[in-house]
């Protein structure tokens, strides 16, 4: 009995070192590929357990190829026997070979890994005559089900490490569409922005508090430094001139209380005095229940528009002004040569008339004398009134009327003293006979 207990205590020890032994392998597995890990199982078996033969098989439950590696003495009969169980599934559970068949005394022993063998199987044969015992059985299940765990884990790793090559890439193609997408707006914002500057158009929002966006141009509009942050209500209306104000805040409070947008112009002024025209325009945003959200809007800067409007209004002026004393000195030039045509025939009407008074106030009245003299009389006066309808003929619709002139009449009338003449001084009658 003594040596019964020391043997079976000296089994029970070496169990337990290959159990220890077999236990520590599986840190040697982590991070290995599946055919290593097999290799390692089988190579294990043979050389912890002293087989004669190990078959370890490893299969993903996932449905990918199974792993299969082979070590010792590879007996005949032993591997085709179990290649055509193989083949035909049987292995479901833990099976002994007693006899192999070769006329050896072997026994060899099947154990399925997972339900159903899922996971795959270990075979081993030895030819001692005690095997396979109750912790030979052990010791290969304890060891194929590390396998197996690190067949899996290795698996999982693998998946989860493509998993993470593909969530790299995803990570790398979605920086690059956000780097291209953030390029895009920072252009826009930068074409915006030069737009805006060019056109002298700022653009804003506001709540029912208080501003929430300015644009650039809109601080430059306004006199405002962006880097002092966004500026509150009462700041933005006292830069609002005195005489506009209160018509602007009438603005955005009809249009907040009719629900519809608005148009105004007004003056701001800025610190330093400058006075600039604002063309603005609003649009109140409302939610589904009819709350006010924000206000969205432009301002214009159309100070330039305005200065140059005023600048043609007084050119306008200047020119009607113009146009006015133009028609004056016309007026007057005309005057003076209508008083000049006029005056001549009329002096000499009062000449005539005067003589004629005075030849018929003599003693003895000369008739003739003073007929002569009323005849020049009705002469210049019918000349003066001629002189007056040919004034207002341009005035009148129609075709001008052409009419010959007695050119030495002419004469006459400008050089009195030839009016005495006999002969006139020059004859320029066309129709006198040479």
């Amino acid at each position: 009995m003594p040596t019964e207990s020391h043997t079976e205590a000296g089994a029970l020890r070496s169990a337990l070192r290959e159990l220890a032994a077999l236990s520590t392998i599986p840190a040697a597995w982590v991070g290995r590929e599946p055919p290593i890990i097999a290799a390692g199982l089988a190579d294990a078996l043979v050389g912890s357990l002293n087989l004669d033969f190990a078959f370890v098989r490893l299969c993903d439950p996932k449905g990918d190829g199974a792993i299969e590696v082979t070590r010792g003495r590879a007996w005949k009969a032993f591997p085709e026997w179990l290649q055509t169980h193989l083949a035909v599934g049987q292995f479901l559970r833990k099976e002994i070979i007693a006899d192999i068949g070769d006329g050896e005394p072997r026994r060899g022993l099947v154990i399925p890994v997972g339900v159903d063998a899922e996971a795959g199987l270990v075979a081993a044969a030895c030819s001692r005559t005690d095997f396979p015992s109750e912790i030979d059985q052990l010791l290969l299940s304890v060891a194929a089900n590390h396998a197996a765990g690190a067949f899996q884990n290795a698996r999982l790793r693998h998946e989860l490490d493509a998993k993470v090559v593909q969530l790299g890439q995803a990570r790398n193609e979605l920086e690059r569409k956000v780097s291209e997408r953030t390029a895009d707006l920072q252009r826009s914002e930068a074409y915006l922005a030069e737009a805006q500057r060019l056109s002298h158009t700022g653009s804003w929002a506001f709540n029912a508090r208080e501003a929430v966006y300015w644009s650039d141009e809109n601080f430059r509009i306004w006199g405002f430094n962006p880097q002092h942050g966004l500026p509150d209500r009462e700041t933005v209306l006292q830069r609002i001139h005195p005489e506009d104000r209160d018509r602007v805040v009438e603005y955005i409070q009809k249009t907040i209380r009719e629900k519809g947008d608005y148009a105004v112009e007004f003056r701001i002024v800025l610190p330093e005095g400058t006075v600039k025209h604002i063309h603005g325009l609003g649009h109140p945003v409302f939610n589904a229940s009819g709350e006010l959200v924000e206000v969205v809007g432009t301002q214009l800067d159309v100070t330039e528009r305005k200065l140059a409007e005023e600048e043609r209004e007084r050119l306008r002026q200047l020119q009607a002004d113009l146009a006015h004393i133009s028609r004056v000195s016309t007026m007057g030039e005309l005057t003076a040569s209508l008083a000049h045509e006029i005056k001549q025939p009329i002096s000499a009407a009062i000449t005539n008339a005067k003589t004629c008074l005075r030849w018929l106030g003599r003693d003895t009245p000369n008739v003739a004398e003073a007929c002569e003299a009323a005849s020049r009389l009705v002469k210049d006066v019918t000349r003066a009134a001629d002189i007056i309808s040919r004034i207002s003929l341009p005035f009148k619709k129609g075709a001008l009327q052409r009419e010959l002139v007695d050119v030495n009449e002419l004469i006459r009338e400008i050089d009195s003293p030839a009016a005495q003449r006999s002969e006139p001084l020059l004859d320029l009658n066309p129709y006198r006979a040479c």
